[in-house]
């Protein structure tokens, strides 16, 4: 005896009995953080929350001309190559969620 809701064979369209599909891949980044004000280079909004890949040192960036904030666009240990920051990150600097989003 079937239990309910269980497919037999029968239930299943020939033409998708013996189809094997590629599995899709999907590309996952993580969230892109932003401070609330705006920002005092561009006057825009837009400065994300960064992580230096080296050093592990949370940076504000601007997003519309990319100005690293406290250096000449890299990071003081000197590298130019960051990550989104996590909020974990963000909140450990004493920001609130009331603050970025």
């Amino acid at each position: 005896m079937q239990s309910p809701g269980a497919l037999c064979s029968e239930d299943i369209p020939r033409s998708l009995a013996h189809h094997h599909a590629e599995p899709a891949l999907m590309n996952v980044t993580s969230s892109t953080w932003q401070l609330r004000s705006p920002c005092p280079c561009c006057g825009q909004g837009g400065l994300t929350f960064s992580t230096c890949i080296r050093c592990h040192r949370v940076l504000l960036v601007c997003a519309e001309v990319g100005t690293v904030f406290d250096s000449r666009d890299r990071c003081p240990c000197g590298s130019e190559h960051f990550e989104n920051a996590t909020s974990d990150q963000i909140t450990a600097l004493g920001f609130t969620p009331d603050d970025y989003a």
